[in-house]
């Protein structure tokens, strides 16, 4: 099955969204996350089964990930989009 992920992170050749991302087994909103780990291990998307202190926020077709009940065991379906936003500090001042 394969869902969206929209997100502030742009990262050349290796993190470019939207894009499509794969997913097996459950289709969680877990799996998902484990998935950007593995693609972006720079970012901590995931920390021992939750989310991990890099993200900001999760939204799911519009609905935030704090105001589902089922949490990161959220079922994910074929073509949903899900829009990650992480910390990003600032790379320079001024």
């Amino acid at each position: 099955m394969k869902v969206i992920v929209e997100s502030n992170l742009h990262i050349s050749t290796l993190f470019e969204p939207p894009m499509e991302v794969e997913l097996e087994g459950d289709g969680s909103l877990q799996s998902l996350l484990a998935r950007l780990n593995e693609r972006c291990r720079s970012i901590r998307f995931l920390e021992g089964g939750s989310v991990g202190d890099d993200v900001h926020e999760i939204v799911v077709n519009g609905q935030d990930l704090f105001s589902m009940p089922q949490g990161l065991d959220t079922p994910l379906r074929e073509g949903d989009r899900v829009k990650v936003e992480v910390y990003m500090d600032p790379l320079g001042g001024g």
